[in-house]
C-alpha cells in the first residue's frame, strides 16, 4: 500500500512539473505584430511588458475588430504610446468605428504624431475618443532624446507635415535589431529619411533590420530622379535601411494597385532574389496574403513567427 502511495505521489509531482514547464515558458522580450487591417496600417510593438500601437487601421468594422481582438488576446489594456504616423483616415480610422479599435484600452501615457490633431478640422469625433484615454499629445522633434519602451529605444527620424503623405518616421532599436516604421512617406521624405539613415550606416550594417515599406507598397518616387528601379528615391531609402526583412501593410484587391510592381522590383533587388507579387519569400511579407505578421527579437536576430 505504501509503495502504491509513493508511486502515486511521484506521478503527481512529475505531471505538475511538466505543467509548470509548459505554463512558465519565457515570453519573447521584443515582439511586433503587423495587423491585417486591410488598406491601412496598424502594428503592435511589445517590449518587456510595455506596449506601443503604431496607427489604428481604417474606418471599417473588420479593421477595428482585428485590432481589438489582438489587444484582448494579449491582455493589453494600457498603452505606453499610441502613434499616429499622420492624420489620414487609413491610419487613424479605427478611432471612428463604434465600438472603436481602442474600446478596451483604459489609458495611454502619450500620443505621438507628426501634427497637432487640434489644428485639423475633421477630427472632432476622434479627439473625443483620444481625450478620454490620454492627456499628453506630443509632436516630437527630430533629434529628441530617444523614447523608451522596456529595453527598446525609439528614435524620431522624420516628423515633417508639409506634404500630404509626410509621416512620423520612427526607428525602434532593440539590441542589434532595428525596425523602421515609415508611415506613408513619398518622394522628398524618402530622401530625407535615407540621408538620416546613412549617417548611422555603420550601426545599421551590424545586426538585422526590418522596414515597413512606405505607403502600402506604392511606388511614389521623386520624379526628378531617374526612373530605373535601382536608382530612385524609394530604392535609395531601401538601400540606406540595410533591411533584411520587408513588410507591406496592404488590402487585398485594393483599388490603388498596391503594392506596385516597381516596389516589388526594388525589394527583389535588395534581397537579390525574385519576389513574386502574390507570394512571400522568407524575408518578404504582405498582410493581404499572410494576415497578421509577427516578428520577435532577442536583440541579436529577428525571427518571423508566422
Amino acid at each position: 500500500m505504501r509503495n502504491r502511495l509513493t508511486i502515486l505521489l511521484l506521478t503527481i509531482a512529475f505531471v505538475l512539473s511538466l505543467s509548470a514547464c509548459t505554463t512558465n515558458q519565457a515570453e519573447p522580450p521584443f515582439e511586433v505584430t503587423f495587423i491585417d487591417v486591410g488598406q491601412g496600417d496598424a502594428a503592435l510593438v511589445e517590449c518587456d511588458g510595455e506596449y506601443m500601437l503604431i496607427d489604428v487601421g481604417v474606418n471599417t468594422k473588420a479593421s477595428s475588430e482585428a485590432i481589438r481582438e489582438l489587444l484582448l488576446d494579449k491582455g493589453v489594456y494600457e498603452l505606453k504610446y499610441l502613434v499616429i504616423s499622420h492624420w489620414h483616415e487609413d491610419h487613424y480610422g479605427g478611432l471612428r468605428q463604434k465600438p472603436n479599435a481602442l474600446q478596451n484600452i483604459t489609458s495611454i501615457d502619450k500620443l505621438l504624431c507628426n501634427q497637432d490633431p487640434y489644428t485639423k478640422n475633421n477630427l472632432g469625433d476622434v479627439l473625443s475618443v483620444i481625450s478620454e484615454i490620454t492627456n499628453e499629445i506630443i509632436v516630437p522633434d527630430v533629434g529628441d532624446e530617444s523614447y523608451k519602451l522596456g529595453g527598446a529605444s525609439i528614435d524620431v527620424i522624420d516628423v515633417c507635415a508639409d506634404q500630404g503623405n509626410d509621416s512620423l518616421v520612427l526607428l525602434i532599436k532593440y539590441g542589434k535589431t532595428r525596425f523602421l516604421f515609415t508611415g506613408d512617406i513619398v518622394e522628398k521624405a524618402h530622401s530625407r529619411v535615407a540621408s538620416a539613415l546613412r549617417e548611422m550606416s555603420d550601426t545599421l550594417k551590424t545586426g538585422e533590420n526590418l522596414i515597413k515599406m512606405p505607403h502600402h507598397g506604392g511606388f511614389n518616387a521623386d520624379p526628378s530622379l531617374p526612373s530605373g528601379a535601382s536608382d530612385n528615391s524609394l530604392a535609395t531609402l531601401v538601400d540606406a535601411s540595410y533591411a533584411k526583412y520587408f513588410v507591406i501593410s496592404v488590402g487585398k484587391d485594393n483599388s490603388y494597385g498596391h503594392p506596385h510592381s516597381e516596389t516589388l522590383d526594388i525589394i527583389s533587388q535588395a534581397l537579390d532574389t525574385d519576389v513574386p507579387g502574390l507570394n512571400r519569400s522568407p524575408y518578404f511579407f504582405r498582410t493581404d496574403n499572410c494576415g497578421n505578421v509577427t516578428f520577435t527579437s532577442n536583440g541579436k536576430a529577428i525571427t518571423p513567427v508566422n
